[in-house]
């Protein structure tokens, strides 16, 4: 017998999540068969994931003079949980970061990055985390978002925040190194 609770796209776009049990029988010639009564279906409440909201955001007024903007975009259902993704907005200045992103919304034992998480030893659910990348700009002669960035993710109300775990393009860190928040514009 197996269990697991399932993100379901319902037809208006929303997430619901449904408990699944499924037993199987094998028949003399080794074939699987679904037992009497099975799949059995009920609701589930939303795992305690984050709360993302897709849309146009801006960035810091203070970098490139004002001209940091992205495209947040998302739920995509994945195993155990969903994935968001951002890139810069059409327009936005081109040392925007991060550049592109995608990031996993769910428990970390589900993240496909989770090997890398583990071997940093990130633990924290307080954040949703995935991979980013930049135009690698230089900020006092360091570099924070550069392709293959380890990130975490967050939002509260209208404000969106990226936490850079990564410096350099080969060193990931337990805690954060860089941040940048974007406010929802549209």
């Amino acid at each position: 017998m197996t269990a697991a609770e399932v993100p379901v796209v319902t037809s208006t776009g929303s997430i619901i999540y449904k408990n699944v049990t499924t037993q199987f029988n094998v028949d003399s010639a080794g074939n699987l068969t679904l037992a009497k009564g099975f799949p059995k279906v009920v609701s589930a409440s939303p795992p305690p994931f984050n709360s993302f909201e897709a849309g146009e955001y801006v960035g810091p007024g203070t970098l490139e003079n004002g001209k940091f903007a992205i495209i947040v975009g998302g739920p995509t259902v994945s195993p155990g949980g969903t994935t968001w993704g951002a890139t810069a907005a059409t327009g936005a200045d081109p040392n925007t970061y991060p550049f592109s992103c995608s990031w996993y919304d769910g428990p970390i034992a589900n993240n496909p990055d989770a090997p890398r998480l583990a071997k940093v030893g990130i633990t924290s659910t307080a954040l949703s985390y995935g991979i980013c990348s930049g135009p690698c700009p230089n900020i006092n002669n360091t570099y924070y978002w550069c392709p293959n960035t380890l990130v975490g993710v967050s939002q509260a109300g209208r404000v969106i925040t990226f936490y850079s775990f990564s410096v350099d393009t080969d060193a990931d860190y337990s805690s954060s190194v860089n941040t940048i928040a974007y406010t929802l514009s549209q």
